[in-house]
């Protein structure tokens, strides 16, 4: 059959170490959650959490704030 090989890119020949397949939980989870985040009409920088203050200060400022410093 002409599909018979269909996903053959996914094969892997080594096994994944154990930090490898964390990385790849980790990517698969952050796609999810980005696209959720985009169905609901979310957006992480409009939301105002400590992410976007210190994204905003460095802007500003030009410098990446943490914890108690963000404004």
């Amino acid at each position: 059959m002409a599909d018979d090989w269909k996903g053959e890119d996914k094969i892997r020949a080594k096994p994944m170490s154990k930090e490898q397949r964390r990385l790849d939980d980790q990517r698969v989870i952050q796609t999810v959650v980005h696209k959720k985040r985009q169905r609901e009409g979310t957006n992480m920088s409009r939301s105002g959490g400590p992410w976007a203050k210190s994204i905003v200060a460095w802007h500003t400022h030009g410098k990446i704030v943490k914890g108690k410093d963000v404004p």
